[in-house]
């Protein structure tokens, strides 16, 4: 099923809204059908056209290209793997970065930069997401190429850093099997890191209203739809537990497969997600990207969201990786906001 899709006045594009897909249609009623009518229609002007990624199969490296969660980016000869650099003096704080050589000296696992006095230690792989794979799904992203996602995990979850990489041809892809040598910590390489292949599945996501009052752009989406009378009980706080209440259930990967309505795929928070929303007590990862970056929250979509959780590095759970629409739609990469949930 194709979506229809045309120009709009508001701020954020058609492409991003989950109301001008027709795909989505079923899982906004779904969604939306516990809300008065009215509350309802305004909710629907803030909802996303989702993709959501689930565990297919453990990675086996036998095919090059595919959507893939962790272990061994598929990256291009001329593109090496992305590292960050580390001083010798906060290196060695870090056990778990050294070994004994031959002669029973204490060695750094990360080559050392004698130009720039610095090692070199790698970015954490999160995912590749096939963008052709997915051009049936969504609107947004571009209809080919790969994106390719690492992280710094010396980075704090306020303040995260990372690289989103995009390659246009996939045919310059090479294994990422050649990377499985790099050393991550004294025990392991890269080779060694867990990776699995992913399924995805066009979804619906609503944005939290729990800090609605710290949100000023959400309060604006919601009273564009409201009236004066409505706007006032939307102050005064009439329509929080609604509001609050506006998730789908949640599901592992098993139930998922096991599921005979294969047309509704309910909100699965388990792996990742792109053109999601991220969440805050506080100020919204949107809005603080627009905070950080400039423009308006409406205009900024969490590009990738992932759940960091028990596969990869770090004690944090949701990640999200937030760009600007402009920036996505030139396909510029390197202006992105990273912040987990919390």
């Amino acid at each position: 099923m194709q979506d229809n899709l045309s120009p709009q006045n508001d701020s954020v594009p058609y492409a991003l809204m989950a109301e001008h897909s027709a795909r989505r249609q079923t899982l906004q009623q779904k969604l939306l059908k516990g809300l008065e009518p009215h509350l309802a229609h305004a909710v629907a002007g803030t909802l996303r056209s989702s993709v959501d990624f689930y565990h297919a199969e453990k990675e086996t490296y036998a095919g090059t290209g595919n959507m893939r969660l962790g272990g061994m980016a598929d990256l291009p000869e001329d593109i090496p793997w992305p590292t960050v650099a580390i001083t010798e003096e906060a290196l060695l704080e870090c056990d778990d970065l050294w070994e004994e050589d031959e002669s029973g000296q204490e060695t750094a696992v990360f080559p050392w930069d004698d130009a720039a006095q610095v090692y070199h230690y790698p970015m954490e792989f999160i995912a590749q997401i096939d963008c052709h794979a997915l051009s049936g799904l969504q609107d947004y992203l571009p209809r080919d190429g790969m994106l390719f996602f690492f992280l710094d995990c010396g980075s704090s979850m306020l303040a995260s850093r990372g690289r989103v990489i995009y390659v246009a041809d996939k045919t310059t892809l090479r294994s990422g099997k050649r990377f499985a040598g790099i050393r991550f910590n004294d025990i392991s390489t890269l080779g060694e890191k867990l990776s699995f292949s992913l399924e995805a599945k066009a979804s619906v996501t609503a944005p939290s209203f729990y800090a609605l009052g710290q949100n000023p752009h959400l309060e604006a989406a919601l009273g564009r739809r409201l009236d004066e009378a409505q706007r006032t009980a939307l102050d005064d706080g009439c329509y929080d537990d609604p509001l609050s209440a506006l998730f789908f259930p949640e599901y592992y990967a098993w139930q998922l497969r096991e599921m005979d309505d294969t047309d509704f795929l309910p909100d699965y928070q388990g792996i990742a997600r792109i053109n999601g929303c991220g969440f805050s007590q506080h100020e919204l990862p949107e809005l603080q990207a627009a905070s950080a970056l400039g423009g308006d929250a409406e205009d900024y979509l969490v590009l990738f969201k992932v759940d960091l959780s028990g596969q990869f590095q770090w004690g944090y759970e949701w990640l999200n990786i937030i760009i600007h629409r402009n920036d996505l739609a030139a396909l510029r990469f390197d202006r992105i906001y990273m912040v987990c949930d919390y």
